[in-house]
């Protein structure tokens, strides 16, 4: 299956959407906030980003593009 990362500043939200595709199958990194994204994207790559939009400091539109530009 594909490796998938969550990111989300609500940590009960984050969990949930992870179990979720856990039981399906995938493998999930889960992290708390934009900041934590862009470490992972930074150290690995996904097949999938799920991330809350809204977030303190690095928000989820910002994640992905700034991590690409990390490498």
């Amino acid at each position: 299956m594909s490796r998938i990362l969550v990111a989300d500043d609500e940590p009960k939200l984050g969990k949930l959407v992870a179990e979720m595709l856990q039981l399906e199958g995938h493998e999930v990194v889960r992290v708390q906030g934009g900041r934590g994204a862009l470490v992972e994207l930074s150290a690995r790559p996904f097949e999938l980003v799920v991330t809350d939009l809204r977030m303190p400091e690095v928000d989820g539109l910002a994640a992905p593009p700034r991590a690409r530009s990390r490498r």
